[in-house]
């Protein structure tokens, strides 16, 4: 889920320009007579539910509500990810991955945000207790709702992937994964700090910098991860045991993905 800051206003949306020609059914208004087509894709794909409510938290945690307050989000945010992913499976999908929650009190803009003097409000990872603590209940909730999808759709096979504990383990196992032991916690681009996060600064904002090799370091822009990262955390997912179940058989090839 990918935290983005309050005081920051969002451009005003704009219909993606389709790469598929003139395909009615891939259009936002799908006429009945494409079902069969839509159900024909989705039936041979592997669906992967978008990263939803993440916004929900992060707004009313940037805008310092307590977090027992926002917990009182996590029910309806479920629900809305559980009411998605039954969308895709009644259109006929019929592999479908559903993430959950990343450890968002490791991330550059929270530990910046909400830093706390007591030592005692960090894990033996740097990380904000409480924070990971309010994305572990959004996760357990979740994988209790994927379950009854499963008992709900038995002919489908449904997947979560544990974003929070790969990400996790691939902070644990940065430097044999590539990336700069020093650097986990800082992000490449950014405008110094300690945490190289300025939300009144933030990349691409005059005044910030680009690290010399992205690859080096786990978090981007405080927000979201580097390529590199994405890579190896995606690695952790499919090849590991972050997937439950595992309903995937992709092959490595000269260690690619």
């Amino acid at each position: 889920m990918e935290p983005t800051s309050p005081s920051l206003e969002p451009p005003p949306w704009t219909p993606p320009t389709s790469s598929t020609g003139d395909s009615p059914c891939l259009s936002p208004q799908i006429p009945s007579s494409c079902s069969s087509e839509i159900r024909k894709r989705l039936q041979s794909s592997l669906v992967l539910v978008g990263e939803i409510g993440g916004n929900d938290y992060n707004f009313a945690l940037f805008w310092n509500r307590n977090v027992s307050e926002v917990e009182k989000l996590i029910p309806s945010v479920v629900q809305t990810i559980i009411d998605a992913t039954k969308e895709v499976l009644d259109m006929g999908a019929g592999r479908v991955i559903v993430p959950g929650n990343f450890p968002i009190g490791c991330l550059p803009s929270y530990l910046t945000a909400m830093a706390s003097p007591e030592q005692s409000a960090y894990d033996s990872a740097g990380c904000l207790k409480d924070l990971n603590l309010f994305a572990a209940k959004h996760n357990a909730q979740l994988q209790r709702a994927v379950a009854g999808l499963r008992a709900s759709y038995p002919d489908a096979a449904i997947a979560y992937a544990d974003y929070f504990n790969s990400f996790l383990s691939l902070l644990k196992g940065a430097p044999a994964l590539g990336f700069d032991e020093d650097s986990t916690h800082k992000a490449c681009c950014g405008a110094g700090g300690k945490y190289n996060y300025d939300e009144r600064r933030a990349c691409g904002v005059e005044g910030a910098a680009v690290c010399a090799d992205p690859s080096a370091y786990v978090s981007w822009d405080g927000i979201h991860m580097t390529q590199a990262a994405y890579k190896a955390m995606s690695r952790l997912i499919y090849h590991g045991r972050y997937l439950q179940p595992q309903i995937l058989s992709f092959p490595e090839k000269n260690g690619q993905t």
